[in-house]
């Protein structure tokens, strides 16, 4: 029906590298569908590669149930500034990977979870550590943080940091590998913002968020005594002169010629974040035009072991559970690469979830019998007929895998692979699944697209679901091949727009060849023949 590269080298972006999509249509509070279209991806400046990287996340919004979009834009929450856009020092970037879009259709609020690694840091590189930098201290979670020599010196002499100066000296390796002897308070809190009578977020002259009132995560020594020091809302180091916003600490661009905050994910910063791979979370109130900061919901779910070296949230999109006992749940899956007490030594995915719009969060264990899947990572959850939920996952067994929770996600009974669908050979490929919002047959459906390949990820296929029994353990698959050629990550989304028997379509975002970031509407009457 439509189809065009939704973002691509030389659009508003700045960039010459994207890869994994993100497609959501927002819905009403009965669950139909409205014409919001938001679609995210990783906006790649260093190159094609992984973290460690300079990688931001991007944004385009459709007002049209996506038939267009507007301008591809950096989503600022997810932006960071330490280094120059462009391919050279990629290593000494912090990053951002890996989108992930659902939304509450109650209350209309929007989320985006991604992972933040801190300058330098990305499992495909090794550069994460073993540990969590989350600790509790008087019943309270805090994140432990390394000083370094500059910032000692000035906790030590007292002096006011000059609010003009320009930090570019970088810490020794040993700051990022430590847990640290300093800490940050008010790490589970949220910033509250002034909102204007639409929900959207009210920012001042300079970019930053109004809040009610200050919000200051302080920084203390191991015996409990305040360094002055404290992170803003964007973990921004900043000292405490008594105003509400404090001295902003700034840092010189690497490789740019820009000033920028110092945040402590940077490696100019004088206090260093732990080493390790951090599960961030924003939010919208008006349909993705204004965003909160971002929200460190690592120490709310990372259970620490030293067995477990990174919990990574998957990509694509999360879910809101409509139906059953968990209903109004919004959830999303992330993976480990080793159950918590090591038994089990490959990737293994997890269920998180909030019951109360997104202030609190709650981990699930780790599915751990894998049966016959070999490992699943990457991981789509979707609600079945009776209200549980059940994961869909890449797999290493050249198959789609999946699993099914009777306690909301809490814990999953043996995997399984789905013999006839494809995952592109050994090492697995992401996949996209949801819910389609209409009955097909008299049955509830699901959509999955997935390269139908057992050597490499080509022959994109979408496959039509229809489910036979109240927890999914009966699926009738039907395929539709859509692409001949490459076909890697993908996502998926229903779209109000409907054919002449009324189902509304589907859009499909997917990485193809020429590595091009392909956007197309499929009627569904093509995909059910």
């Amino acid at each position: 029906m439509t189809e065009f590269d939704l973002v691509y080298a030389g659009d508003t972006s700045g960039s010459g590298y994207f890869r994994i999509p993100s497609l959501l249509t927002l819905r009403n509070s009965d669950g139909s569908l409205t014409d919001t279209v938001i679609a995210v991806q990783d906006v790649r400046f260093s190159g094609f590669g992984d973290s460690p990287a300079n990688i931001d996340s991007g944004i385009r919004i459709s007002h049209d149930a996506g038939r267009t979009f507007d301008e591809h834009r950096l989503l600022s929450p997810y932006a960071f500034r330490d280094v120059a856009d462009g391919e050279r020092h990629k290593s000494d970037s912090a990053s951002f990977i890996d989108c992930s879009l659902f939304q509450n259709y109650e209350t209309g609020r929007l989320f985006v979870t991604v992972n933040m690694f801190p300058w330098g840091g990305g499992i495909m590189g090794g550069n994460v550590e073993a540990g969590t930098p989350f600790v509790e201290k008087d019943g309270e979670t805090v994140m432990l943080l390394t000083a370094t020599t500059a910032a000692v010196d000035l906790i030590e002499s007292g002096k006011v940091p000059d609010s003009e100066k320009i930090w570019n000296s970088a810490p020794s390796l040993s700051d990022v590998r430590q847990l640290g002897t300093y800490y940050a308070k008010k790490i589970s809190e949220y910033p509250v913002y002034q909102t204007d009578a639409s929900g959207a977020i009210r920012f001042d002259e300079n970019g930053y968020a109004l809040l009610k009132e200050p919000f200051k995560r302080e920084i203390y020594d191991e015996n409990g005594r305040y360094t002055k020091f404290f992170l803003n809302e964007r973990y921004e180091v900043c000292y405490d002169d008594g105003t509400d916003r404090g001295i902003i600490l700034k840092v010189e661009q690497i490789g740019g010629d820009e000033t920028v905050p110092m945040n402590a994910a940077f490696k100019y910063s004088i206090f260093q974040m732990f080493r390790t791979s951090y599960n961030f979370l924003i939010y919208s109130d008006d349909k993705g035009q204004t965003w909160s900061d971002p929200i460190n919901l690592t120490g709310m779910i990372q259970k620490p072991t030293e067995n477990v070296t990174y919990q990574i949230a998957s990509p694509g999109t999360g879910l809101y559970v409509d139906r059953g006992p968990y209903k109004g749940r919004v959830m999303f899956a992330c993976y480990t690469n080793a159950s918590p007490d090591g038994t089990v030594k490959a990737e293994v995915p997890v269920a998180v979830w909030s019951d109360d719009n997104g202030k609190t969060w709650t981990r699930g264990e780790t599915l751990t019998d894998l049966g016959d899947t070999v490992k699943m990572s990457e991981s789509v959850l979707t609600v079945m007929p009776d209200g549980n939920i059940r994961i869909f996952s890449r797999t290493g067994s050249s198959r789609v895998g999946t699993a099914l929770s009777l306690d909301g996600g809490k814990t999953w009974q043996t995997a399984q692979k789905i013999t006839k669908i494809y995952n592109s050979g050994s090492s697995g490929c992401q996949i996209t699944v949801f819910n389609y919002p209409d009955k097909i047959d008299g049955c509830d459906a699901l959509i999955l697209a997935s390269p139908q390949s057992l050597v490499a990820r080509r022959n994109g296929t979408v496959w039509v679901g229809l489910i036979r029994d109240d927890s999914g353990n009966e699926i009738d698959w039907t395929p539709t091949k859509v692409h001949d050629g490459a076909y890697a990550y993908s996502c998926a989304a229903p779209l109000a727009i409907y054919s002449e028997r009324g189902f509304p379509a589907v859009g499909l975002y997917a990485e193809l060849e020429g590595n091009r970031m392909h956007y197309g509407i499929l009627s569904f009457d093509d995909l059910h023949h």
